[in-house]
């Protein structure tokens, strides 16, 4: 659907200004968001794909979850970062990142073999199960803010926020630092967030290695 140039009365220009930059058409998120918008081709697909989406959410006896790729992409931009982001030390994260990687290589191999174990009726003991589960959704709530957000935990990032659109969105600005004169208030205030920033996702990574071996070494 082409998007209008005029939105009650105001240019579209205006109107994405006024609602954070909402690029995914003009009604989305709106009250003009109604059934005419829909695709009814795609409707039966979209519903399929989402109902064998929580389905296997609902059923499966580990929660169908893997972090290897995720800690890939924190590895792969923590690396992209480092050379810019040397003045205030982006690259030790890379350490923690390997340790993090490490760490739910196990725990990815071990959820798929418990799985495996129980759909196959190899074992009934619910007790594995719940240690992984349990781990596995702590382990999503020490990640997703950093992963995915700027304000983290208890901040609210504007819809469509460009820093969002990268892995590690606290550590967009780190770009910042190779245009930022080497001194004066503006580079110090820049480095003081950064920092701050860095300690943050560093200490989500140790976090996440920590609770992957804790719950691992309770697993019988």
């Amino acid at each position: 659907m082409q998007l209008r140039e005029e939105i009650s009365g105001r240019p579209r220009r205006e109107e994405l200004q006024a609602s954070a930059n909402a690029t995914c058409s003009w009604w989305h998120h709106s009250l003009e968001s109604t059934f005419d918008k829909i695709d009814w081709a795609w409707m039966a697909d979209h519903i399929r794909i989402y109902a064998a989406y929580l389905w296997e959410l609902c059923t499966a006896p580990v929660l169908p979850f893997e972090f290897v790729g995720v800690a890939g992409e924190f590895k792969g931009r923590i690396a992209e970062l480092a050379a810019v982001g040397s003045a205030v030390g982006v690259g030790t994260l890379l350490t923690h990142a390997d340790a993090f990687e490490a760490a739910a290589r196990q725990l990815d191999s071990e959820a798929k073999r418990w799985n495996g174990l129980y759909r196959a009726n190899a074992t009934r003991d619910p007790a594995p199960a719940e240690l992984l589960n349990t781990c596995i959704k702590r382990l999503s709530r020490v990640l997703l803010p950093i992963a995915s957000t700027v304000k983290g935990t208890y901040g609210h990032d504007t819809f469509s926020y460009t820093p969002q659109s990268t892995m590690i969105p606290c550590l967009y600005d780190v770009a910042r630092l190779g245009s930022t004169p080497p001194s004066g208030p503006a580079r110090w205030q820049l480095e003081t967030q950064l920092v701050r920033d860095r300690n943050r996702v560093s200490d989500a990574l140790v976090d996440a290695r920590l609770l992957i071996e804790t719950s691992l070494s309770l697993l019988k």
